[in-house]
């Protein structure tokens, strides 16, 4: 399989002043002759639209031949040619500056589209005909094609940024890679490895860059940096030109070279009460938690959309950082008089706006016009709770829409989903037989006790949409809600109802006791139940996350256990409950008709968990807080040992079929460090997870936000602060060891840390390389880079590995009695007749 590597940079505004540049001039082509000045110097995320994908439009106009692309960024426009990139930023006096990227040395030909996009463009501009074009195309890449050889470059617009990627393949070199800067005064490289470039109007900065390969599916991170090249003279008119390059270091397979995997870590809060309950990104990376403050001193910015805690029970907050946790970018308050909490946020790819959903008893939370349900519906009741749903911008400053949602009993909404149009799904919990039904929906009538309530509003929230009741005669919790393919809804949670609704086929159509898990799907309209069923045994059982994989769109959940039936499939990583409360993961088909893997993991009382998520590469990831002092951990990871006073937050990672625990780890430092938030993998693979956390030590990074804990003391204790930690995918702690120079870190992500091997080959998927590995289960080995071959017979039988049904043991004449692929001298039932124990390792 031919492999490349990808090296990105993103090119981005850092800051302006009020003055022009002139060294070049512009293209011809001039889409604002009104340009305004700004009032302030532009950063790049002072827009509320950073991270909006923006189409590339071609140019059709016969005035304008050297222009073939342009894009409309919001700092500026990009203006795209054969040869070149010509940005034009704002400057002062109504005037404009200019900066151009050459290609240098390069023998391709020309730009061309790539990826079209719906929207269309059309020039009508002066009244001559001639000039008007219609229906003109656009595009969301561009290639350049092939700049180098073996080198593609290709470009993308988003916000505020221009991303560009050079794809290294066959017979390239990243060192051939040498782009020209005109209209600086200056470049360099900063301590953060971003490429500042110098002008009389301000400083650019790009990216550090990001390189990776992807091999046998996956994305495998390389050292990549800038390289400045001499400055060079260029043009007639003696203009000062830079230029730069990169250099990679080895190409390796599965992890980035990490000098700290733990790769951000702040802690927010003031001197009072706070938890942080939900944590997204959006697709610059920016991070965005929600949850729930009592302190007048929790940290909000500026312009927010308000700036002070509101009277009563305490404020929903929403907290907007940068990928490194550096930067408090936005925060805000947002509540009335009494009191509030909010369990889900979610980002609009399309528009960067933030949802938010959660449940208020303040009659005066805040709304917006045309609201669905703009009046509270509990009256003087203070004791019960309305759902709420809002969207913010992404810069936090303006509540773009809000709505109740409920009826005059207690109705709570823990957990949120957008579909493909940015319409908005709730899913959660009511007393209130008058909850808000639709016509035509599946359940109308409330069923008595709790029941689950899912409903869906359009984005401006001033429709309800569809909206149904969900469960039977006893309490039932909804945990979770997330998009199916076809825009199907799945809900996961948990019931006491034995009339709890199920579908006929479904993997489990009798309710077991106790609280059972169940999983339901819906159709988009609500109108249907396409599947339900239950998932437990005869003890207490819960769901909390759901999640879909966009591959096989098999079911994803997480949850816990008292039961020890509940049901485990053979040959995944545990299938014995381990007593008391036990984690469990299991995934079941699309149409719940099929247990495909389930697993047990140890916990212990009153244990949690908070999220699930699934890597790029299928890797599953669980997080949570857990008591239990010998939770597995794995070794090398970011902290092995548990030494928490109450609750540890912890993260594990397991392969796709659940059979192998790829990689665990705590994260906390004693004390009372609640997991409380859930967690989430940002665009570039690493782990993201919040909290709340009552010790100063737990860990944070150097530069962070804010590195001191800031809770003030109640007695002996403090007040719990909020925590967002950031952790590579093999969560690693900070040594990196490779004595075997594979370039794989021999503590935690090797797998055959006494072998050089690349390739990181490992045929059986048991976590073991296949050059260390007795029974590697070899077929298609091939590490040239470290000169191993399959070709061994560790037990001196004459037959090799690969081939042999009994590696382990010297068995010349390979007797296999009963024909299960399972040499006779380690077969634990040779005589079994045609039981396949290859496949499913159990005994007939």
């Amino acid at each position: 399989m031919k492999k490349t590597l990808i090296i990105t940079t993103v090119f981005f505004l850092l800051s302006i002043a009020a003055k022009s540049v002139a060294n070049i001039a512009p293209p011809s082509l001039q889409p604002d002759k009104s340009f305004q000045s700004p009032q302030k110097p532009l950063r790049v995320n002072d827009t509320a639209f950073s991270s909006i994908r923006l189409p590339f439009v071609k140019n059709n106009s016969p005035k304008d031949k050297n222009v073939t692309f342009k894009a409309n960024i919001f700092s500026g426009d990009v203006y795209v040619a054969d040869d070149c990139i010509t940005y034009l930023f704002p400057g002062g006096d109504k005037t404009r500056w200019v900066l151009k990227e050459k290609i240098l040395n390069s023998t391709h030909s020309a730009v061309a589209g790539q990826q079209q996009a719906v929207s269309k463009v059309n020039y009508i501009i002066g009244t001559d005909k001639k000039n008007w074009r219609s229906n003109v195309p656009t595009y969301h890449t561009l290639t350049f094609g092939e700049i180098y050889t073996g080198i593609q470059l290709d470009l993308k617009a988003y916000g505020n940024n221009v991303e560009k990627l050079f794809t290294v393949g066959f017979g390239g070199n990243p060192s051939d890679i040498k782009i020209a800067v005109e209209g600086a005064t200056g470049i360099s490289i900063n301590s953060a490895g971003e490429l500042e470039i110098t002008t009389d109007a301000g400083t650019v900065a790009m990216t550090k860059p990001a390189a990776y390969q992807r091999i046998g599916g996956r994305r495998v991170y390389v050292q990549a940096e800038y390289y400045l090249h001499a400055q060079k003279t260029a043009g007639a008119n003696d203009v000062q030109c830079y230029a730069y390059g990169f250099k990679t270091g080895p190409y390796s397979k599965k992890h980035p070279l990490v000098i700290d995997p733990l790769l951000a870590s702040t802690f927010i809060g003031g001197g009072g009460f706070e938890r942080s309950r939900d944590i997204t990104t959006d697709a610059a990376g920016n991070i965005y938690i929600t949850g729930w403050t009592s302190d007048t001193l929790y940290p909000v910015t500026a312009e927010a959309y308000d700036t002070s805690l509101n009277e009563g029970g305490g404020d929903v907050f929403v907290s907007k950082l940068n990928s490194d946790l550096t930067e408090l970018i936005a925060s805000t308050f947002i509540g009335g008089t009494r009191g509030e909490d909010c369990y889900g946020i979610t980002v609009d790819r399309d528009t960067g706006a933030v949802c938010i959903a959660g449940h208020t008893n303040s009659p005066d939370f805040p709304m917006s016009s045309g609201a669905y349900d703009s009046s509270y519906n509990l009256g003087s009741d203070a004791n019960d709770f309305d759902i709420f749903i809002a969207k913010l911008d992404s810069s936090l400053s303006t509540l773009i829409a809000s709505t109740y949602l409920g009826g005059t009993k207690n109705d709570e909404a823990y957990a949120l989903c957008l579909d493909a149009t940015g319409d908005i799904y709730i899913a959660g919990r009511s007393e209130s037989s008058s909850y808000p039904t639709t016509p035509d929906s599946y359940d109308q009538y409330f069923n008595d006790g709790y029941d689950i309530v899912v409903s869906k509003l359009d984005n401006t929230l001033s429709t309800l949409i569809a909206s149904t009741f969900m469960g039977g005669t006893d309490w039932d919790f909804a945990g979770d809600i997330t998009m199916g393919n076809a825009n199907t809804v799945f809900v996961v949670g948990h019931s006491k109802s034995s009339n709890y609704p199920v579908t006929l086929g479904a993997y489990d159509t009798s309710y077991n006791n106790n609280y059972d898990i169940f999983i339901s799907k819906l159709s988009p309209d609500l109108t249907s139940l396409l599947a339900s069923t239950f998932l437990g045994g005869s003890g207490d059982d819960r769901g909390f996350k759901v999640i879909v994989d966009p591959t096989t769109n098999d079911i994803i959940l997480g949850g816990q256990s008292y039961s020890s039936d509940y049901p485990s499939t053979p040959g995944t990583y545990d299938t014995t409950h381990n007593g008391n409360l036990d984690f469990v993961l299991s995934k079941l088909s699309s149409d719940l008709s099929r247990l495909l893997a389930s697993t047990f993991i140890w916990g212990y009382e009153r244990d949690e968990v908070y999220g699930i998520a699934l890597d790029a590469e299928g890797y599953l990831y669980i997080a949570g807080q857990t008591r239990q002092r010998n939770y597995p951990t794995t070794p090398g990871t970011f902290k092995e040992e548990y030494s928490a006073f109450y609750y540890e937050q912890f993260i594990t990672k397991f392969d796709n079929a659940l059979v192998h625990m790829i990689a665990s780890t705590f994260v906390g430092d004693g004390g009372n460090s609640h997991s409380g938030g859930g967690m989430t993998i940002d665009p570039n693979g690493h782990i993201l997870i919040t909290g709340y956390t009552r010790m100063p030590g737990f860990p944070v990074t150097p530069g962070a936000y804010d590195e001191t804990h800031n809770g003030d003391y109640v007695g002996v204790i403090k007040n719990p602060d909020v925590y967002v930690s950031k952790l590579t995918p093999d969560l690693c702690r900070g040594d990196f060891v490779d004595a075997d120079g594979d370039n794989h870190n021999d503590i935690c992500a090797d797998n055959c840390p006494g072998m050089c091997n690349v390739e990181q080959l490992d045929a059986d998927g048991d976590g073991i390389g296949d050059v260390c590995d007795d029974t590697p289960g070899c077929g298609g080995c091939d590490q040239p880079a470290c000169e191993q071959t399959c070709e061994v017979d560790r037990d001196g039988d004459g037959v090799l590995d690969d081939a042999d049904n009994c590696p382990g043991n010297c068995n010349v004449e390979q007797l296999d009695g009963d024909g299960d692929g399972v040499g006779d001298v380690c077969d634990e039932t040779p005589g079994c007749g045609g039981c396949d124990q290859a496949a499913c390792e159990v005994a007939c």
